[in-house]
């Protein structure tokens, strides 16, 4: 007994297992994630017809160009964001009084992060220039977008960890609905510069910190104020956050990188195409794992943490198996009529994508709940490898398979993640397991009474 009250057990019963398995249908959970696929959804469209313009009005080669310029920007602000996204949502979620604080204080980190790469980033430029994958007013964007995409990727934390899920989505399509609106205009008007459509990058991330600041203020908790000294103690669990998010980030997006160093822009273009349309079935892993966060955050049972990921992992695993299987029937035919027949090639690599996409929606789960129980060094570790991997078997599969084995690096990487987390996390969830059952053996409810 546990404060006069039983402790749930870990593993379900014959005789529950269905109602197990229908209780989160029936959840406010179950309602956030439905929201938020439904305005995923949305983007995703908007999305597809924005990459499907941008693809034809670039080109194949230009299509790579943009595809490497987004890499580096994203790159840059996972390097500057010091796992403070991670960091923001836990804390709010577990004290909403620390709200201002986190307002100014992502604010200010944003500023200097981003500032501060910016001049790294200039520096090279004028020492090693060929170092940088991208040069001239191309870079300037790039760098331009890190503090604003940085401000944007903090703030939108802070609005899952106070539950306003319904604001957090209204900015994730405010950003598409900019994005898709620029690249509409620019093909009507027939402009196909790379660094045109790259611009409403940047412009998109400060609409959202703006229309994020407005909600956050609507929230309560007083002015906003900046206290640097409170990032400290925030390091703690925000630098593991910072190397696990990092390290993921690394095995998504560092194959582009290498396609286009040793196999060219085209090939790059193929494969970032390839790598979107696997992206969208992981949109419902990304959704549930970050509605499932702070959720998990706010639960103080253990074994009921525990029993809230292996419905979210089994329902995730099961519902992106189906999709995927009916992606690979219709892939052909789709990129035929979207993209044109130049984008053919990119069908293959998007086949054997599949296998690393199902890996990767389990593995979002269980970092979600590791997250929420204070983010293990595990968590860095597991994608470390992965990443160390990848980079080694796209070395070695790229100049034999072309794109066809990055793909085949990206599903081994995530398999060798996914293997190290599920056998931490199993052990784990074994010594949660003998607790329970201690907890609710008839010898311990005597003892409770």
């Amino acid at each position: 007994m546990t404060g006069g009250k039983a402790v749930p057990a870990l593993e379900p019963t014959r005789s529950n297992v269905f109602g197990l398995l229908l209780a989160p249908i029936r959840t406010d959970f179950a309602r956030k994630v439905c929201q938020t696929v439904s305005a995923r959804l949305v983007a995703v469209v908007v999305g597809v017809i924005a990459s499907v313009l941008i693809a034809r009005l670039l080109g194949v080669s230009g299509r790579g160009v943009y595809a490497v310029a987004g890499a580096v920007s994203a790159l840059g602000i996972q390097l500057a964001n010091l796992g403070l996204h991670a960091a923001n949502t836990y804390y709010v979620a577990r004290d909403r009084a620390k709200l201002p604080l986190l307002i100014g204080n992502s604010l200010a980190v944003s500023a200097i992060a981003g500032l501060v790469l910016g001049v790294l980033a200039w520096v090279v430029a004028e020492v090693q220039p060929d170092l940088l994958p991208v040069r001239g007013s191309l870079l300037a964007l790039c760098v331009a977008s890190i503090p604003l995409g940085l401000a944007n990727l903090l703030l939108k934390s802070l609005l899952l960890g106070v539950h306003d899920v319904t604001a957090y989505n209204k900015v994730e399509l405010a950003n598409t609905a900019v994005v898709a609106g620029a690249v509409v205009i620019l093909f009507l008007v027939g402009v196909a510069r790379v660094e045109a459509v790259f611009a409403a990058i940047p412009v998109a991330a400060a609409l959202c910190t703006v229309l994020s600041l407005r909600r956050l203020a609507s929230a309560g908790g007083g002015p906003v104020a900046v206290d640097l000294s409170v990032v400290g103690p925030m390091l703690g669990y925000g630098v593991k956050g910072y190397g696990a998010a990092l390290m993921s980030f690394l095995v998504l997006r560092i194959d582009f990188l290498m396609v286009k160093q040793m196999l060219g822009e085209a090939e790059a273009g193929l494969y970032s195409v390839a790598v979107s349309m696997a992206e969208l079935i992981y949109i419902l892993p990304v959704i549930v794992g970050t509605i499932l966060f702070p959720k998990l955050v706010a639960t103080a049972c253990l074994c009921e943490r525990w029993q809230q990921t292996r419905r979210a992992a089994m329902y995730v695993l099961l519902v992106s198996s189906v999709v995927g299987l009916l992606a690979i029937t219709v892939v052909k035919p789709v990129v035929r009529l979207l993209y044109g027949v130049d984008f053919l090639p990119a069908v293959e690599p998007f086949i054997w994508l599949m296998p690393a996409i199902l890996l990767l929606s389990v593995t979002t789960i269980l970092n979600n709940y590791l997250a929420a129980a204070g983010m293990p060094w595990i968590v860095v570790a597991a994608p470390a490898a992965g990443t160390a991997l990848n980079v080694l078997l796209n070395w070695q599969l790229l100049p034999q398979f072309g794109i066809v084995g990055a793909s085949i690096a990206s599903g081994a990487a995530y398999g060798l993640i996914l293997g190290i987390l599920g056998i931490y996390a199993c052990r784990g969830a074994g010594r949660l397991n003998v607790a329970c059952n201690l907890a609710n053996s008839p010898t311990q409810s005597s003892e409770g009474q």
